[in-house]
């Protein structure tokens, strides 16, 4: 493959993976789960024909057993989930807290959800962190995993930490009025000052949203001065679907810009597949995909 055709194809893979990525965290229904913060895989967690669980800094009785195990003692002793989850909320080793946040979703019961928004409503921007990767276990249509989530994209301060919350907002079904709260918390973090929350609001937003407002709040991101946005806007086209001609002449102009960075503008000529071309734009078209291919680091 050409250095050009390697450059297309990687900016192909940048814009699929962003639009992917918003798109698994949507959940089905009760049960369904996102794995936005999956961890790192760890020799402490079970394979499949392993008898390896969870053993680093785990209660010593689970030392050997595998996740399953585990999973079905901690459904039967309450004693031993206490424990789990106390040693998920103040383990100091990313292993072992990575090992225990896999097991406690497998359990996922009430417990542990009562564990994630206590640790979600924590003073610790750590902890919050916490309780937000467990509570990514479960899905948005229970009424108070939503309204945690809503409420953080109001009131979060910690940027690290709102960035959990703009995750966990991702588009499922459910009655637009029980949406209502969360798109609005989306549609205003489109103009948060950091631009990774906004990129991320923005393609959030967009696909929550009727397909004129995921116009609207795609066509300003397209001009964003924050390269974050505007690369998730790219993304949040493709994801979408949605077209105009504003969105069309946004592509456009991005992918001319001789300013722009390369893998931007291969992005923008990927997305611009899926819009009807007049003869002059399909000549400004070709003349991008020709630069971003011709510009592959030589």
């Amino acid at each position: 493959m050409s250095g050009g055709r390697l450059l297309l194809a990687l900016a192909a893979a940048l814009v699929l993976g962003f639009a992917a990525g918003a798109w698994y965290g949507q959940r089905a229904g009760p049960g369904g789960e996102a794995a936005m913060e999956a961890p790192a895989p760890d020799p402490t967690v079970h394979k499949p024909g392993t008898d390896r669980g969870v053993t680093s800094g785990v209660a010593p009785a689970a030392a050997g057993a595998g996740i399953g195990a585990q999973r079905a003692r901690a459904l039967r002793d309450p004693a031993f989930l206490q424990q789990l989850l106390q040693r998920y909320a103040t383990a100091a080793e990313e292993d072992e807290r990575g090992a225990l946040l896999a097991l406690l979703r497998e359990v996922g019961n009430d417990d542990v959800l009562r564990s994630a928004l206590a640790l979600a409503d924590s003073g610790d921007a750590e902890a919050r962190r916490r309780g937000l990767a467990l509570l990514d276990a479960f899905p948005l249509d229970r009424p108070e995993v939503r309204d945690t989530v809503a409420q953080g994209l109001q009131a979060e301060r910690d940027p690290a930490v709102l960035q959990r919350y703009v995750e966990l907002a991702a588009p499922a079904v459910m009655p637009v009025e029980d949406a209502a709260p969360l798109v609005r918390g989306l549609e205003a973090l489109t103009a948060h000052p950091d631009p990774e929350i906004r990129g991320r609001s923005v393609v959030q937003f967009a696909q929550w949203s009727e397909p004129a407002a995921a116009e609207e709040a795609l066509g300003r991101a397209l001009i964003d001065d924050a390269p974050e946005v505007r690369r998730a806007a790219v993304g949040g086209i493709v994801a979408t679907r949605v077209r105009s001609e504003r969105l069309k002449d946004g592509l456009l102009w991005l992918a001319s810009d001789a300013q722009a960075p390369a893998e931007d503008r291969a992005a923008a000529v990927f997305a611009l597949q899926w819009f009807a071309l007049d003869r002059d734009e399909y000549a400004l078209y070709r003349q991008a995909a020709q630069s971003a291919a011709a510009d592959d680091g030589h």
